[in-house]
């Protein structure tokens, strides 16, 4: 993340963009903006993909980094895991993520998270819930 500074760019965080291994494989890490915060958008790997999904915060919160306001006002609501050797139906498994709001609607908690699975056509789909 940078930042122009009396026209100067300052580096104010470094994010990952690609991890590459010995041996050839690497991961990619695309981001997206919003209003000054970076938020990972996807993850790619081999023949695999996570995507995130997200909401809007019914609680955002600013900080000030060097001078420079950043507003987290998103949340991740789900993240999806493709398979793209699948063919045309990829997806493999999401996590759905559900939040309760603490006293007073000032913070945002993690309440609990479905994972579903997709299986075989024989096999049909799970779906479990975390807590139970």
């Amino acid at each position: 993340m940078e930042f122009d500074r009396n026209g100067k760019m300052v580096v104010l965080r470094w994010y990952a963009n690609e991890i590459a291994f010995r041996g050839g494989g690497n991961v990619r890490f695309l981001y997206e903006e919003h209003g000054g915060q970076i938020y990972p958008k996807r993850i790619l790997w081999s023949v695999y993909r996570l995507e995130f999904e997200y909401e809007n915060r019914p609680d955002p919160f600013a900080v000030f980094l060097m001078g420079n306001r950043i507003v987290t006002a998103r949340r991740c609501r789900r993240m999806a895991l493709h398979n793209e050797s699948l063919g045309e139906h990829t997806l493999m498994r999401s996590w759905s993520l559900d939040y309760e709001t603490g006293i007073h609607g000032t913070h945002s908690f993690l309440k609990s998270v479905t994972l579903s699975g997709i299986a075989s056509k024989r096999r049909g789909s799970n779906r479990r819930t975390l807590p139970r």
